[in-house]
């Protein structure tokens, strides 16, 4: 659950999700963009992988940030 989620865009298997969703799909991820998963976590973001046809092809720092008027 929460892990990723995969379909078929104009003929492209395309995946997004965690990495070990991605792994667990077959795709390996490149040490750069493992390096990259450690730094989004680091700013507080959630990385979030993308692969097209059992490629990894980026991550994605997602984030949202604390507004000052929150409360």
């Amino acid at each position: 659950l929460g892990r990723g989620i995969s379909g078929t865009v104009a003929g492209e298997r395309i995946a997004l999700g965690t990495s070990a969703y991605l792994e667990h799909s077959g795709v390996t991820i490149p040490a750069e963009m493992l390096s990259e998963k450690e730094a989004a976590a680091h700013r507080g973001e959630t990385p979030v992988f993308v692969s097209r046809n059992g490629e990894c092809i980026a991550v994605i720092g997602l984030g949202d940030p604390i507004r000052e008027d929150s409360g």
